[in-house]
């Protein structure tokens, strides 16, 4: 909890903002009293299961580790800050996300396919700020059966939704590797506008240093890009059993 002065109004009572978990409060305060006059809606971007047409995002869990550990086992990570192909890797992972969620960074996902129940990657939320309104979509990866189905534009959309929808996101971003062409031209078919470069951003798991491509999607924008994107989704090649 942070306390900040403000300055007094007309009549000199003390003004104080009031942070409180990434929430903000507006104090009026006399020696006596304190009386809350007004508090910012108590909506939150996650936990919580985002149902789709093919899949579903499902609050990611201890026990979708081994299915997730399979499943790993036929993705490709090439271009992630983690590989999680090693049972070490995985636990590791997992205690980072589970830590992370805690704190209220991140909140990740497990990508089931809704026909079978079973698991075929991750996504999550991530780089939340509550009090501007904005996040990043990141962390993804899935089994390459299901490369160029519908379950990645599903998955974008549902997370886009929610956040602009729910949550009501003031922006949404995304990035990639700037040696990624063809993360980059996924992510623009989405209806995201590129920001720019960001030069020496990352280091790679191979030690060398990555520029990062930078992209976003704004509240406004939503309004054009849902309909086009939903619209995608359903035109799509379903997911594969």
């Amino acid at each position: 909890m942070c306390f900040i002065h403000s300055p007094s109004d007309k009549d000199s009572v003390p003004f104080f903002t009031v942070y409180i978990f990434g929430k903000i409060a507006y104090i009026e305060s006399n020696i006596c009293f304190c009386v809350l006059i007004q508090r910012m809606p108590d909506d939150k971007l996650g936990p919580c299961i985002l149902e789709g047409v093919y899949i579903q995002l499902i609050p990611l869990k201890i026990e979708h580790k081994p299915e997730l550990l399979k499943a790993s086992q036929e993705s490709d990570f090439s271009w992630l800050q983690n590989d999680v192909r090693t049972p070490e890797s995985m636990n590791s992972w997992f205690s980072e996300m589970i830590s992370e969620e805690k704190e209220g960074y991140t909140y990740p996902f497990a990508v089931q396919v809704i026909s079978t129940g079973k698991i075929i990657g991750t996504t999550r939320y991530m780089d939340i700020s509550t009090i501007y309104k904005r996040v990043e979509i990141g962390g993804t990866w899935y089994m390459k059966e299901y490369w160029g189905t519908s379950v990645n534009p599903e998955a974008k959309y549902l997370l886009l939704k929610h956040a602009f929808e729910e949550w009501h996101a003031n922006r949404v971003q995304l990035k990639t590797d700037s040696n990624n062409l063809h993360s980059q031209k996924a992510i623009m078919k989405l209806g995201a506008q590129f920001e720019g470069r960001l030069r020496n951003h990352m280091v790679r798991k191979d030690g060398t240093v990555r520029d990062t491509m930078m992209y976003s999607i704004t509240s406004q924008e939503w309004l054009k890009v849902g309909p086009e994107l939903k619209s995608r989704v359903l035109s799509t090649k379903p997911t594969v059993q």
